[in-house]
């Protein structure tokens, strides 16, 4: 009986944490659009910024009756772009291509890249992403992204591109 009663007793214990974990653990998806222009040279770096991107992340842990000081850590899980226009585009121009963050009072960092592209690639591709500890970094208003090209084709137009991007966050509840 004694058996039953901690079995019992742990179950709903273990349950309750992993529940409290699940509410404290979140994806922030933030979308932001940009262009890459014509590029008339091949196999140089050429870089784009992004304007200010906000990160919407007081909002989020409100939601979650959380707070910015309460926050664990933040990393990136999914980096992808799309070409929007033209609509027949493909990335079949790069060769390369990186992503990198910045903010305010930080240094740039590297969340994502692509090496040696195919010609198949097709007009959305997924990054591989960085394994980067990015707390410091989304926890502020605004952020900004880098994007560094390496072409092997010329390109006559310019195309559009949508980032999506999905951050793993990983907080604390107030008062737990």
């Amino acid at each position: 009986m004694k058996t039953l009663i901690y079995f019992l007793f742990f179950s709903i214990f273990f349950s309750s944490c992993s529940k409290m974990d699940s509410l404290t653990k979140f994806h922030l998806k933030i979308t932001e659009s940009t262009s890459i222009p014509a590029m008339l040279n091949i196999n140089l770096p050429f870089e784009i910024y992004t304007p200010n991107i906000e990160t919407n992340i007081v909002k989020e842990l409100e939601v979650r009756n959380s707070h910015k000081d309460r926050v664990e850590s933040i990393h990136l899980s999914i980096l992808e772009l799309t070409i929007t226009n033209p609509s027949n585009g493909t990335f079949d121009f790069l060769k390369s291509i990186e992503i990198v963050l910045t903010a305010d009072g930080m240094s740039d960092i590297l969340i994502a890249h692509k090496e040696n592209i195919k010609d198949n690639i097709g007009s959305k591709i997924t990054l591989d992403v960085e394994d980067v500890e990015l707390k410091n970094y989304i926890l502020k208003d605004f952020v900004k992204i880098k994007i560094k090209v390496v072409t092997d084709k010329i390109t006559t137009q310019k195309y559009d591109v949508e980032l999506f991007t999905d951050f793993f966050v990983d907080a604390k509840i107030l008062g737990v």
